[in-house]
Order: structure tokens, then sequence, then C-alpha cells
């Protein structure tokens, strides 16, 4: 009997699930498409979870309405009871029926993106445990809010109304966050990331609602022989529609008179190290194993720095500094967490790792920090080049007045990146500066210039053109564009430092060639990367991605990395989280190809690195933008 009540249903509802299927597949193309293939997105999971927001919620939609909504509305519920059958099973088959559909909807995306994920990242049992988890908690809590919905007829699109008002009240009155919360939490913006820890509490928020639904689902319809859900299917009687309207609108008018709308608490670490003074703070918070007195150590000499920072530019204020520790990052790699700029700069890094470069993690924190100070105006493109070298600047500040040479790493550098001397267009398009020779060598030739602006024009006058140019409070409005054009880049230069474009190019290159004068045969053992990629095709839509790369001189050490990514048709900014790599032994082998084949006509972003102890940073082969052919 269940076979043939299987059967019925299938034969009654097979095309819109045919077309729930299709339209299913196509948005979920469509998301991979985006999120995948044109590189917008730093892990291939990042599909599913929007996969499970959008097409997830419309498919158990349709899906309760069809084998549940329709079926009570027609009354043809009432014939399946009179045939030899509990109730009890027959709604057992159609609530499993539809989880089984929309859980095989969901299954075969995820099978999908686990054999592109094989070739693009690294996967871990744990890992998809934990995606698998997620995915299955959520969709059937999904599932079973939406059947229990079904079955409350005339009233569901009024509950779903009071349900969307009601969240958005609380997330307005309260403290209340959303995305922290039960099924919303299990599908937030860590779905595709986190790889070590299981989001228990939201899994078993999720199940208990899951499993809530459900009872509730079974009592609606069996209660009273299963005349509750064929009254509830009934269409709504004037009066009742007057009264909901009325309930409704009563509610909204309460919310709009009465909302007291707290302020969401700023960021904090709790039990962490304090550094506070002249309005500046910074909290670090250690783990059990680390050195609390390095942690000290280096929580005052953050705060001292960004304190010096404020008062040398004339910043209105710093945005607080919180540092965690992350055992499992490299010395000299530091990330950025997910906190607004308002609420302050969040950095994870590894002090005490082997190698660790405390004046390397100072440049980087440096510029991070302005960054966050300027709400991101110092990343203008006219002005960037005065934010990578104010960093290095600022560090060695001790060093301010001498040849550019005493300060050798630096210099070498700089010396690097003008190979073919600086010119104005380097200064204007400084984007594609720092592509071509990196973002360790870029600075190393900004700091050079505001090092030529110190020495030919002065310290107080390069610190007034550091003020004109990073220093100002700008209004995040129409008036900035307004600030930008009458405080352009040439007429700092000559209002603050005495000096034009021309002038100050001259002085600087001249500097430059000093400083080669001087470490001529030290730069000259530095490495250069050249590099070569090309495509071999498979068939007539996909490609190998083949790469080659020489250095001369050869090091003592040649771990070359390939980082790259698949961006899309519009150039951008790519993030560094967004970057796959391939590592090679230059001595055992100088080429190789990526694991993934390439479609015809999506854009490879690439580059070869190299460490070079020498510089304190990696050189480049130059990041390149190319469509695959």
């Amino acid at each position: 009997m269940i076979t043939v009540l299987i059967g019925k249903e299938l034969r009654e509802h097979w095309l819109p699930l045919g077309a729930l299927a299709a339209m299913s597949g196509l948005g979920f193309l469509l998301i991979t498409v985006t999120t995948v293939l044109r590189g917008e997105s730093g892990s291939v999971f990042e599909a599913l979870r929007l996969f499970l927001i959008f097409f997830a919620v419309v498919a158990a939609l349709v899906l309760c309405n069809r084998l549940v909504v329709r079926e009570y509305q027609a009354k043809t519920q009432l014939f399946l009871e009179s045939l030899p059958l509990t109730r009890v099973r027959m709604v057992t088959v159609k609530f499993c029926l539809g989880l089984f559909m929309l859980g095989g909807l969901v299954i075969v995306a995820f099978g999908f993106l686990c054999l592109m994920a094989d070739r693009r990242e690294v996967l871990s049992a744990r890992f998809l445990q934990i995606i698998a988890s997620r995915t299955f908690a959520y969709t059937l809590c999904l599932y079973s809010f939406f059947f229990v919905m079904g079955l409350l007829g005339r009233y569901r699109i009024a509950i779903y109304l009071t349900i969307g008002l009601g969240i958005m009240a609380l997330e307005s009155m309260t403290e209340m966050e959303l995305s922290h919360f039960g099924p919303f939490a299990l599908v937030n913006q860590t779905f595709a990331y986190e790889r070590d820890e299981f989001p228990a509490e939201a899994l078993g928020v999720t199940l208990g609602m899951a499993g809530a639904f459900s009872v509730l689902a079974f009592v609606l319809a069996l209660v009273r022989e299963g005349s509750a859900a064929s009254l509830l299917s009934e269409k709504m009687s004037h009066r009742e529609k007057l009264f909901i309207t009325a309930l409704i609108l009563g509610f909204v008018f309460s919310v709009s008179m009465y909302d007291e709308k707290k302020e969401k608490k700023p960021f904090d670490l709790s039990a962490a190290i304090v550094a506070e003074s002249d309005d500046v703070t910074v909290k670090m918070s250690l783990g059990a194993s680390e050195d609390t007195a390095a942690g000290e150590r280096l929580t005052r000499r953050v705060q001292a720095e960004a304190a010096a920072i404020q008062q040398y530019l004339g910043l209105v204020s710093v945005p607080p500094v919180f540092i965690t520790t992350r055992r499992d990052l490299d010395a000299n790699r530091y990330e950025k967490g997910e906190i607004t700029e308002s609420e302050g700069l969040l950095v994870r890094v590894n002090f005490a790792a082997a190698g660790w470069n405390e004046d390397r993690f100072m440049t980087w924190l440096v510029r991070e920090l302005l960054i966050a100070a300027t709400n991101g105006r110092a990343k203008l493109e006219r002005k960037m080049w005065v934010l990578d070298g104010f960093a290095p600047f600022w560090v060695y500040r001790d060093q301010a007045g001498s040849a550019l040479s005493d300060h050798r790493q630096l210099a070498l550098r700089a010396m690097v990146g003008t190979s073919d001397g600086l010119s104005a267009e380097d200064l204007k398009h400084w984007w594609k500066f720092r592509e071509r020779v990196g973002d360790g060598i870029a600075a190393g030739v900004a700091w050079s210039g505001l090092k030529t602006l110190a020495r030919r024009q002065g310290a107080d006058r390069c610190q007034d053109f550091l003020r004109a140019v990073l220093g100002p409070d700008v209004p995040i409005d129409v008036r900035a564009v307004f600030h930008e054009r009458r405080n352009s880049m040439e007429s700092l230069l000559r209002r603050e430092a005495g000096l034009s474009v021309a002038d100050f190019l001259a002085a600087w290159n001249d500097e430059l060639a000093a400083a080669r004068n001087t470490l001529g045969d030290e730069l000259s053992r530095i490495p250069r990367l050249t590099a070569t990629v090309s495509f071999h095709a498979i068939s007539s839509s996909t490609r190998q991605v083949i790469y080659r790369v020489a250095i001369d001189p050869l090091p003592e050490m040649a771990h070359v990395t390939f980082r790259y990514s698949e961006i899309s048709a519009f150039d951008h900014e790519v993030a560094a989280e967004d970057l796959l790599q391939e590592d090679l032994d230059y001595r055992v082998a100088n080429e190789g190809e990526l694991p993934e084949t390439w479609a015809r006509g999506s854009r490879l972003f690439s580059t070869f690195a190299l460490e070079v102890p020498e510089l304190g940073c990696e050189v480049i082969s130059g990041w390149t933008r190319r469509e695959v052919d």
C-alpha cells in the first residue's frame, strides 16, 4: 500500500516536481559559475551555502505546498483515509517523500561540489563531516518547518508575515543576531571555511527545532482524526481576514511606537592583556601556552606606536586593535578578522613561531591601521604609494635622515623594484606597479620616496606632507569627491613639501642611483624570476594550465610558490584568502601543471613568488591576468 501511495503522489505531481528539479539544477549551476568558476569565492562550498539559503528554501516551500496544502485544500486526503491505510502511515509517507526529494537535490549539489573541491582545496574527513552535519540539520529543519506550515492551512500566510515581522522587531529592539542563532548560524559566513570546530550549539538548537516542528505536524494531522488539519485548510472568512489584518497592523504599530533600539555592544576580547592611554586601546588574547611576558611587551609596543602615529599624522581617532593568536599560522603571516572598521581592527598572529619578526609585523599592522582609521580612503590609488611607504618609514624612523643605502634591506627592495627607474605613471597607477613588483618590493620603493622627501626637504615638511595625505578627517559622503579634487597629489607635494612632481621624481631617482652605486654587488646577487604560463587543449572547451619558471641567479634555497586564482571578467583586487597555490622545488623541477582543468574563456590571475631573506620579503615574477585560450 505504501508503494501505491508513493506512486499516486509521483503521478499526481510529476510535472511540477520535474520543473522544480530543473529550476533547482539551473539555479545551482548559476551559483556555481558565479562563486566558483569566476573566482568570486574563497571556497567551492560557498556555492552550497547560497544554494541552501535560496533554492533549498524555494524547493521546500513548493514540495510542501504540493504534498500538503494542495491535498488538504482539495479534500483528497479524505479519499485516502477511506482506504485500508492508517492516517499515520499516510502522513509519514508524505513527510518522508518530500524530505527524500529535497535531500536528493542537496546531496547531488554536495557531491558535485566535493568533486570540484577535491581539485581545488585541501579536504579532510573532519571538514567534510562538519559541512555535511550543517547541511543535514539545516535541510531537516527547513523541510519540517514548511511541512507544519502547510498543515496550518489558511493561517500560514499570516504566520509567515508575523514571523518575519517578529524577527525584524527582535533584531531592532534587542541585541539578537540572527546569524548566530540555530539554523541561521549553520549557513552563516563560516559555513564554507570552518574546518576544525563543530557548531555544537547551533546543531543542537536546529535539530531540536526540527523535532518540534515534526511532532507538531503529526499532532495537527492526527488530532481529532485529522479534522483539525481539514478545518484549517478551508478558506478564511471575511471576519477572520479583517481580524488578522488588524492584528498584524497593530503589531507593526506597537513595534514602531515602542522601538527602543539598543546599540550593539562593540567587539571585545575577554580575559585579554590591555594597553590603553591617549584614547588608543590595544588588547591581546593569549592561549594557555603563549608567553605572557612577550604578549604584554608586544601589546604595549602596538599601543605606543598607534598613539604616536595618531599624534604624528593628526588623526582624529585610531580604532582599537584586537590581537589574537593562531598557532597554525606561519611566523610572518598575519590575518585580518571580520569585524567592522567602526569596531576596530582584529588581527591574528603567531608571535611564538620560530622566525617571528616583530618589525615586519609592525610594518604590516601600521598599514592596516591607517586603512581602518581613514575609512579606507588611504587606499585610493593616488595615495597608495604614500600608504605603502609610510609603514616602513615609520617603523624605521630613527634612520630618517640617513642615506638609503644605510638601511640595506629596504634599499635593496627599492632598487629591485626600480631597475628601469621610477616615473610619474608608476605613482599614478600604483595598483599596476604593486602587481608588477609585489607588495613587499612596492613598500620598499615607496619608503625610499618618503626617505628622499625627508632628506631633501627636511623632517618637518615631510611630516606636513604625510599629514595632508593621510591625516584629514574626510566626510564619508559626496564632499569627499570635492576634497580629493581640491587636494591632488601634485598640489599637496607643491604646497606641503615645496616640490613639483617632476623635481621630486628627479631627486628620488638620484637617491636610488646613489644607493645602486653603493649596493650594486649585493643587488646583482638578488634572484629574479621569469615565468611562462601556457594552456594545453584537452578538449574543445577545457584546458590544462602548464607553468614554468626560471630563476637567475640561482639562490641556495629555491622553493618557489605558484599563486593563482580564477577571476571574473572585471579587474579588481584579489584577496589573499581567495588565492590557491602550488609549491615547486626549483632544484628538482622548474615546471608543473595545475591539478584542475580550466574552461576556455575563463581568466587566470597568477604569479610566481620566492622568499628572499636578504630582502625580508618575496620577489615575484609579476601578477598577470590572462584569458584561457
